[in-house]
């Protein structure tokens, strides 16, 4: 197993993070990744023996929109992932 596969295997583990990979696309954010936070912590926790969820309070989905760096362009998009992660 290469790496990334472990990576992967790992990252399976926290359900948060399966939901915010399965859904962020709904959001249609252009150029979107998942901040490394929640990524480190869920594999830290994991090598450690904790619950893979294991004290992350939130997940971080970054974005850049090079037509429409306004605030209010950005607001939609806090809206938007607050409704569609509220759980």
């Amino acid at each position: 197993m290469d790496r990334v596969e472990e990576l992967l295997g790992l990252l399976k583990a926290n359900k948060s993070l399966q939901f915010i990979f399965e859904h962020a696309g709904d959001l249609n954010m252009p150029n979107w990744y998942v901040g490394a936070g929640g990524i480190a912590q869920t594999v830290w926790n994991i090598q450690h023996g904790f619950d893979p969820e294991y004290m992350i309070k939130d997940y971080d989905l970054v974005y850049y929109d090079a037509a429409d760096t306004s605030f209010e362009g950005q607001e939609y998009y806090i809206q938007e992932g607050k409704r569609l992660f509220r759980e």
